[in-house]
């Protein structure tokens, strides 16, 4: 279930100046999810960041007699999925989130795009 909402309301933007405000507001969303929501699974192409703003997300993955192994418990505020995304990799995990929970979602493709016009990253 994906919604968009006043960024300014939501905490995660807080400490960003203006410019950065309006940059990361035009290619990010906030999204909603439900107890049990998978973000990706193992082998999906990276193709999106996500950062926890609140809730619970885990990273597990499954073995080929389909018993769950827990890898990772994601702390609010830490990127998910930066690491296949920055490596082109494959996602060697699943993440999924484990309360209701809020995600800042950016697609790699368009964080990609901003960083090679911007200015002041490029120098």
């Amino acid at each position: 279930m994906n919604q968009r909402k006043d960024p300014m309301a939501n905490p995660c933007y807080l400490n960003l100046g203006h410019h950065s405000f309006d940059t990361l507001s035009t290619i990010s969303l906030i999204r909603q999810c439900v107890r049990g929501e998978i973000l990706f699974n193992a082998g999906d192409n990276p193709d999106t960041l996500y950062v926890l703003i609140s809730g619970n997300a885990h990273a597990f993955s499954r073995n080929h007699y389909g018993i769950v192994s827990y890898k990772h418990a994601y702390a609010i505020g830490q990127l998910i999925g930066a690491h296949a995304s920055f490596a082109n990799i494959c996602h060697p995990f699943s993440v999924k989130c484990t309360t209701a929970s809020e995600v800042l979602v950016i697609k790699f493709e368009l964080l990609e795009q901003f960083i090679l016009q911007d200015e002041t990253i490029k120098q």
